[in-house]
């Protein structure tokens, strides 16, 4: 089984940067098994993610919460129950930062091409800022140890837990 966990986005764009330092985090766990890449544009993760079977990706968020909040959401994929389209869309269903599509586009797109994972899970946070070279903010550089353990944690149980659902999950 391979294990794979993305960080999507750019350190270019301010807080846009959340996914490649989450990626950086967890790499540096040296989990067994488990794969780290970064990818700047969501069109981008249906061929990092075509060999794997659990994949974990991480992203800015703007959906107009507390910068830093993490969001949480197991994607269904063909055959499975559920909708392809829900209240979980609505968090990635816009770009984040600079990027041209988002990245539920990219979900529905590989989704469409019998190309998702068999399990994928995406953590968002939320972002404040994606200022052209601007740093990452204050609130969302927190974020970024408690979204690496969540990251390990989801792709570390990989095929072995039930469903999250249909609905995203705010995480503390």
């Amino acid at each position: 089984m391979s294990r794979l966990v993305i960080g999507l986005g750019s350190a270019r764009w301010a807080d846009d940067g959340v996914g490649p330092a989450v990626a950086a985090e967890v790499d540096r766990m040296r989990l067994p098994d488990v794969h780290v890449v970064v990818e700047p544009d969501a069109l981008g993760l249906i061929p990092r993610w075509d060999h794997a079977d659990v994949v974990v990706v991480v992203d800015a968020v703007a959906t107009g919460g507390v910068p830093g909040a993490l969001t949480v959401h197991e994607v269904v994929g063909d055959g499975a129950a559920g909708t392809s389209t829900g209240a979980w869309a609505s968090t990635w269903s816009r770009p984040a930062g600079p990027q041209p599509c988002g990245l539920a586009a990219a979900v529905e797109l590989a989704r469409a091409l019998h190309r998702l994972p068999r399990r994928l899970t995406l953590v968002g946070v939320e972002a404040g800022s994606f200022d052209d070279g601007s740093a990452m903010t204050a609130p969302v550089s927190a974020a970024v140890p408690r979204a690496a353990a969540v990251a390990a944690a989801l792709v570390s149980l990989g095929l072995d837990r039930a469903p999250v659902g249909a609905a995203p999950a705010a995480v503390g």
